[in-house]
């Protein structure tokens, strides 16, 4: 598996967003762990994003280049390599993002922006009006695609990336889907 997670086609591809059910929490998993492969990133595993996928207002997609003209639903390997994963979690009107995570050999070329836009769209349908995300504060690249999406700053965890050469802050972001944050000042309850 992972080698097919680390090599896609040079040529430009359709990027093919597919909602994740409990079956493709190992193809998750994998994605996650191609990912984020130095030694203080814990990857979740298999069993991890199984048990979230099948929790109550648990959502999650896979993003996949498409390399066949077949419709997205009957590719498999290789017609659709996957590349991308996001898993959210809806409570009352508010989501979370849990994580996202692109395979290094499919970044910069619009799959986090596809798999944002994809969790934005099915919170919208189910009534939620803002959008929280933690983003580690030495991640730079990530914090440029969260405020490209709308999401701004509103807040601090001090500490909460924690691995064997020290922690790092998370910086906390919110996106509102009402518009409302045009109207008052960003901030984190």
């Amino acid at each position: 598996m992972r080698d097919l997670l680390c090599s896609i086609p040079k040529e430009r591809n359709a990027i093919v967003v597919i909602p994740a059910g409990f079956a493709h929490g190992e193809v998750m998993a994998a994605v996650h762990g191609a990912a984020f492969d130095r030694p203080w990133d814990a990857p979740w595993s298999s069993a991890a994003i199984t048990d979230l996928l099948v929790s109550p207002g648990v959502y999650g997609f896979v993003a996949q280049i498409q390399v066949s003209s077949k419709p997205a639903e009957v590719l498999q390997a290789p017609e659709a390599t996957p590349v991308g994963m996001i898993l959210s979690r809806m409570v009352a009107q508010e989501a979370e993002i849990l994580t996202i995570a692109v395979t290094p050999s499919a970044r910069w070329r619009g799959v986090g922006a596809a798999l944002l836009e994809a969790s934005i769209k099915q919170a919208k349908k189910h009534g939620i009006i803002e959008i929280f995300l933690e983003v580690s504060e030495v991640n730079v690249v990530a914090q440029r695609l969260y405020h490209g999406a709308g999401f701004l700053d509103c807040g601090k965890r001090p500490g909460y990336y924690r691995h064997s050469e020290g922690a790092h802050d998370a910086v906390v972001m919110r996106r509102s889907l009402d518009g409302s944050d045009k109207k008052t000042p960003i901030t984190c309850v």
